[in-house]
C-alpha cells in the first residue's frame, strides 16, 4: 500500500517517485495498491513506473479508475453481495483482489465468484494464535493465493509467511520509518528466512 499521505497536501508524487525505485528493489515486491483518491494522472504516473519494474499496480474499490488509468487490476476493501462478480466481469483479465477481514465464508465465496487473490486481516481477530490457525487453513485447503495484511513488523511477516501466506502486504507506516527501503528490505529478509524454513520442514 503507497503511503496514505500521499498527494493532496500531502507527500508530493514527485518526492514518492523518486523514492520508489529504491523501495521496490529493496524486496520481491508483487503489486503496489494505490488509493482511488489520487486521481488517475497520479495513479498513471505511478503506475508506469511500477510497471516498468515488473510489478503490478492496484487502486482500490474503483474499477473504472483502474480502467481508465492503466493499472493492473482491482482491490477490493469492501465487498459487499455481487460486488466480486461484478467486478470480475468489469476488469476481464485484469487482477482482482478482495480483502475479507477474517470471515472464511467470505473468502472463499470471493474466490468462487473470481478474485485472484484474498486477503485476511490480523486486525480482523483477537490474538496472532488466531490469525495464525486462518491463515494455515486457507494455505492447506485453497488454491487461490493468500494475502497476510497488514504487517507492522518483520517478526509479523516472517510468522506468516513460515505459516503459508503467499504473500504479505506492508503495514503503511513502513513509509513512515526513517528509512522506509531498509525497513521494507528487513521484512523481505524475515519472509525470505520463514519461507526457507518451511520448504526444509515440508521436505
Amino acid at each position: 500500500m503507497a503511503p496514505p499521505d500521499l498527494g493532496a497536501g500531502g507527500r508530493s508524487i514527485d518526492d514518492f517517485l523518486v523514492l520508489l525505485p529504491a523501495a521496490l528493489a529493496a524486496g520481491d515486491v508483487a503489486c503496489l495498491r494505490l488509493a482511488a483518491g489520487l486521481g488517475a494522472a497520479a495513479i498513471q504516473r505511478i503506475a508506469r513506473l511500477v510497471q516498468a519494474h515488473d510489478v503490478a499496480c492496484l487502486v482500490e474499490g474503483d474499477a473504472t479508475l483502474a480502467l481508465d488509468a492503466g493499472a493492473d487490476g482491482l482491490h477490493l476493501a469492501d465487498a459487499g453481495p455481487g460486488a466480486v462478480s461484478a467486478a470480475r466481469t468489469r476488469l476481464g483479465s485484469l487482477s482482482l483482489g478482495v480483502a475479507c477481514g477474517s470471515s472464511r465464508h467470505d473468502a472463499m465465496v470471493a474466490a468462487e465468484q473470481g478474485a485472484d487473490y484474498i486477503q485476511l486481516e490480523r486486525d480482523a481477530v483477537a490474538a496472532d494464535e488466531e490469525f495464525l490457525a486462518l491463515v494455515e487453513w486457507w494455505s492447506e485447503l485453497m488454491t487461490v493465493p493468500l494475502v497476510a495484511g497488514s504487517a507492522t513488523s518483520p517478526a509479523a511477516a516472517g510468522a506468516w509467511a513460515q505459516a503459508g501466506a503467499d504473500f504479505v502486504a506492508l503495514d503503511p507506516a513502513c513509509w513512515t520509518a526513517s528509512d522506509p527501503v531498509a525497513a521494507i528490505a528487513a521484512h523481505q529478509q524475515a519472509i525470505d528466512q520463514a519461507t526457507a524454513a518451511r520448504a526444509r520442514l515440508a521436505s
